[in-house]
C-alpha cells in the first residue's frame, strides 16, 4: 500500500507539471490549439491570471520534488537506489537490534563489541542469533597498510594488534552466551579489503548491507557509508553478499577457535 501511494503521488506530480507548463504557454500565446479542441485567451488579465496560475502549479512541483526527495523516500520507491552519506549511527543501531544473522568484515572490530550495542549482542546469541566474522590476520603484512592509512593511536600496529587480542577474548566470553557452537565463528585473511562490510540477516527478504569506505588518514565518523537494502537493491546487495561469502570460503583454513 505504501508503494501504491507514493506512485500515485508521483504521477500526480507529473500531472501538476503538465498542468503548470500548458497554463504558463497558454496565458503567453493566448490559448492553444489542439486539432479541434480551442483553449482562447482574448484578455490580457485572465492571460496574466493563467500564465501565473500556471508558475504557481510550477512551483508547487519544484517543492514536492525536492521536499520529498529523502533517503527513506528514496529507499522507499526501489530500483537502483541506496542512500550514501556519512554514518547514520542511530540507524544501524535500530537495525542491528533486531538482526538474526551478522556478517561482517573488519579489521577487527573491539568497538563496536564493547559498545553501546553490546547488550543487544548478547541477546541476539541467547535467542539462537548467528555471528561470523572476517578479521585481518594481526601477523600478516597488510596489517602496516591499516597503520599507515590510520589517523592518532590506530597508527601504531601494535595497538591494532592488542584490539584483535580483546576481541577475540570478548567474543569467547560472548560465545557462552551461545546456543549452538557454530552460532560465533570467526576466520582470518589475509587480504586487506577496502571497506568494513555487515550485513545483517542475509537470507531474509528485509536483509540490508552497511559499507563504510575506509579511506586515508581519517577517523572513522568521517567516512561515507553506503547502506543497502535487499528488497529495494537486491542485484547490488547480491554483491556485497558473495563478496562475504567468497573470502568467506576462501579462509576457511583459517578459522579461529572460539
Amino acid at each position: 500500500m505504501h508503494n501504491i501511494i507514493l506512485k500515485i503521488l508521483e504521477r500526480a506530480n507529473v500531472l501538476i507539471l503538465i498542468l503548470g507548463i500548458f497554463l504558463v504557454i497558454a496565458g503567453a500565446s493566448k490559448g492553444l490549439t489542439f486539432g479541434k479542441f480551442s483553449f482562447l485567451i482574448a484578455e490580457n488579465s485572465w492571460r496574466l491570471f493563467t500564465s501565473s496560475l500556471g508558475v504557481l502549479f510550477l512551483a508547487v512541483f519544484f517543492i514536492l520534488l525536492f521536499k520529498g526527495d529523502t533517503p527513506e523516500r528514496r529507499k522507499g520507491r526501489g530500483g537502483n537506489r541506496s542512500f550514501i552519506g556519512q554514518w547514520d549511527r542511530q540507524a544501524f543501531h535500530d537495525r542491528f537490534e533486531l538482526a538474526q544473522e551478522i556478517c561482517m568484515i573488519s579489521v577487527s572490530n573491539y568497538g563496536l563489541l564493547n559498545s553501546d550495542l553490546t547488550g543487544a549482542f548478547k541477546k541476539i546469541l541467547q535467542n539462537g542469533g548467528k555471528y561470523r566474522c572476517i578479521y585481518l590476520n594481526p601477523e600478516c603484512d597488510a596489517l602496516s597498510m591499516v597503520a599507515f592509512r590510520s589517523t592518532d593511536i590506530e597508527q601504531d600496529i601494535n595497538h591494532l594488534k592488542d584490539q584483535y587480542r580483546m576481541t577475540i577474548n570478548t567474543l569467547r566470553q560472548f560465545a557462552k552466551l551461545r546456543v549452538h557452537k557454530e552460532n560465533v565463528q570467526v576466520r582470518l585473511t589475509d587480504y586487506l579489503n577496502g571497506y568494513v562490510l555487515t550485513i545483517l540477516d542475509s537470507k531474509l527478504p528485509n536483509a540490508v548491507a552497511y559499507i563504510t569506505v575506509n579511506g586515508f588518514g581519517h577517523h572513522y565518523s568521517e567516512r561515507p557509508s553506503l547502506t543497502i537494502y535487499k528488497e529495494h537493491d537486491p542485484e547490488r546487495f547480491k554483491f556485497f553478499e558473495e563478496t562475504f561469502e567468497n573470502l568467506w570460503d576462501s579462509s576457511e583454513k583459517d578459522e579461529v577457535e572460539i
